[in-house]
């Protein structure tokens, strides 16, 4: 797995394979990735698949789309845990810049899709 990415142009490799030959992940996959790592820091592993089975449920969204359709996972976020979901998103969007290595200054957001437009404009696919 990529720990951090440290040059903007090398977001744009993330479809590449490795010196050593294997796969390296999409930027979808990187950011589906880290989205639940974050929420399984935050929520803990027993909340964050509950938190998935609601978003399923409620906004009819797997968890392997929400980075294709941010705007549904911050909307149920937000519904679910009132101003705390603006500090989930935060937190998943400050992990995300810091493995590709952006400053969170260059594309600070409180919302996964803004953030995500951002990320996109270095390379990000």
């Amino acid at each position: 797995m990529i720990e951090e990415i440290t040059d903007h142009a090398e977001i744009e490799l993330l479809n590449e394979r490795s010196d050593d030959g294997e796969m390296l992940p999409s930027f979808e996959n990187l950011v589906t990735s880290i989205l639940h790592d974050t929420l399984t820091m935050v929520l803990g592993e027993k909340v964050a698949e509950a938190l998935y089975s609601y978003i399923l449920r409620n906004f009819n969204l797997r968890k392997e789309e929400i980075v294709m359709k941010p705007e549904v996972f911050s909307k149920s976020v937000n519904r679910l845990f009132g101003r705390g979901g603006r500090v989930i998103q935060r937190v998943i969007i400050r992990n995300i810049c810091d493995r590709v290595g952006v400053e969170y200054s260059e594309v600070w957001a409180d919302d996964l899709a803004s953030a995500l437009i951002e990320l996109r404009k270095y390379g990000g696919h």
